[in-house]
């Protein structure tokens, strides 16, 4: 059952993705705030990532995929969302 969300995202200075939070009835969500550094640079994580809150899903949805209840429609909603973890990790091997 759909029951909605709120979302604030905000940007830095060159207009890169600076955080945000997104939350909904029993969920809350701190997005990571800015680039986490390569090599000596790299800091710690400050906040969620995309391919986690995926995974997060995902496990959430399985159990009912694996159900001989589900429909065809819960079974195709898995692999999307599986599909687009899988995905964003790897586009953000290109950055």
């Amino acid at each position: 059952m759909k029951q909605g969300f709120k979302s604030e995202h905000w940007n830095d200075e060159n207009g890169s993705p600076a955080g945000g939070c997104s939350y909904g009835t029993g969920w809350v969500i701190s997005w990571q705030n800015g680039p986490l550094g390569r090599g000596n640079e790299r800091k710690e994580p400050n906040g969620a990532f995309v391919e986690d809150v995926f995974g997060g899903g995902a496990k959430v949805v399985r159990p009912a995929y694996k159900s001989t209840r589900t429909t065809t429609s819960g079974r195709y909603a898995y692999g999307v969302i599986r599909s687009a973890r899988g995905t964003w990790r790897f586009s953000c091997l290109d950055g």
